[in-house]
């Protein structure tokens, strides 16, 4: 009667340390599937601490030199979180110094343009570089795309006859072979020519078309060169 009394109670404990190691192991792994689940919460939930790029949409400068000043034109969408723009020129196109600033204004889902100026009289740069930086509060930043400008008298071209009639040449001193995109504006600001020309190395002697049919005026002319992206500015009258 002993021995099977002895014989049930060892079955007993063998029992409940089954059942004890069993709940120990339950234990374990929950722990260790909180523990996952508090490192993914953390991992979805971190907060941004800046240094980040804003999500600016359709982020573009364009540049008009009349007379001694650059006229800036930029647009951009999707601002928020933007607390400012800030306006760059560099004379080498890598290192920029800031010029000033404008607030955003835009609705966050609509195309908003912006509009600034730059006196230039002052400066003794063959070309100068303009860029657009935007910043938020907590170090987030976008650039817009980069744009050199020719401030140089010494353009290299030359309208004749001036002022114009029926006709129109434009005399090109290219010193490598490359190729350019003439605009032309009227005085209200509306395009009037465009015409693409491929160049030689040293003088060009080209004539530009359709000129015939412009109105008596004043004409603002933009010569962009499509391989270094510089653009130099001119005006002529008919």
């Amino acid at each position: 009667m002993f021995s099977l009394a002895t014989v049930f109670f060892r079955q007993q404990g063998l029992l409940l340390l089954l059942i004890f190691l069993a709940f120990q192991s339950i234990r374990a792994e929950d722990g260790i599937s909180q523990s996952c689940i508090q490192h993914r919460s953390e991992h979805l939930f971190k907060v941004d601490t800046g240094g980040g790029i804003l999500p600016l949409h359709n982020f573009t400068l364009s540049l008009t030199l009349k007379e001694n000043t650059v006229y800036l034109k930029w647009v951009a969408e999707n601002e928020m979180n933007t607390e400012k723009f800030v306006i760059q020129r560099s004379t080498d196109g890598t290192s920029f110094k800031n010029l000033g600033d404008t607030p955003p204004a835009g609705p966050i889902n609509t195309l908003t343009e912006y509009n600034k100026s730059d006196d230039v009289s002052g400066i003794s740069l063959a070309v100068a570089y303009y860029r657009i930086r935007a910043e938020d509060n907590r170090g987030n930043f976008a650039y817009s795309n980069v744009v050199p400008v020719r401030l140089s008298k010494a353009d290299g071209f030359s309208f004749w006859p001036m002022p114009f009639t029926s006709s129109l040449n434009l005399t090109y001193n290219a010193s490598v072979s490359s190729a350019i995109k003439l605009e032309v504006y009227d005085n209200s600001g509306r395009q009037v020519l465009q015409q693409q020309f491929s160049l030689n190395r040293g003088m060009n002697q080209l004539s530009v078309n359709g000129v015939a049919g412009l109105s008596h005026g004043l004409y603002h002319v933009r010569i962009t060169d499509l391989m270094s992206n510089v653009v130099a500015f001119a005006k002529m009258a008919k």
